[in-house]
């Protein structure tokens, strides 16, 4: 009847309303650990790693809040003395600008992070910013530099046994 379907849909909504909400209490709670640790005592290492999981807070949600809390990385990372935070810094902050279609920019940064990756061999580093400028490359369809960076990145997965890392490369 016309009263059980309307019924089913504002139960729909409800749940719906709920389930987001919740959502969004998880996220707020997420948020606020972090801004616990951005202020808090930790030393710069940690803060940076703190910011950067900020980015994934609001990464395809808010991409300027996402971007704003990347630089902050990248800042922060640039005064310490562990090279790896200021890799996964650039390299965050390029898949930010990757999504915003700023492939320029994703590109530049992408690139400084594999510069970093290779100075301190990071292995895994290196594949991911291989693969990221893979990606960057087929967005802007030039298919022969995305290939060349994907088989890259591919070597490197088989080499360090990095499954996920195989995976992605074939996808």
């Amino acid at each position: 009847s016309y009263f059980s379907i309307v019924n089913r849909y504002l139960l729909t909504i409800a749940i719906s309303f709920f389930a987001f909400t919740d959502l969004v209490a998880q996220d707020r709670h997420n948020i606020d650990s972090l801004f616990q640790i951005i202020n808090g005592k930790a030393n710069d290492s940690l803060k940076v790693e703190a910011y950067n999981e900020m980015v994934w807070e609001y990464y395809g949600k808010l991409n300027d809040s996402a971007l704003f809390y990347a630089n902050k990385a990248i800042k922060l990372a640039r005064r310490t003395p562990y090279k790896i935070a200021l890799g996964n810094a650039y390299r965050i902050a390029g898949l930010v600008y990757e999504r915003m279609s700023d492939y320029p920019k994703a590109l530049d940064h992408q690139q400084m992070a594999l510069k970093i990756y290779e100075k301190t061999d990071f292995k895994p580093g290196i594949a991911n910013s291989l693969n990221n400028i893979a990606v960057i490359f087929k967005a802007q369809d030039e298919f022969e530099k995305a290939l060349d960076y994907q088989t890259r990145a591919l070597k490197i997965c088989e080499e360090t046994g990095d499954k996920k890392g195989i995976e992605s490369s074939f996808n």
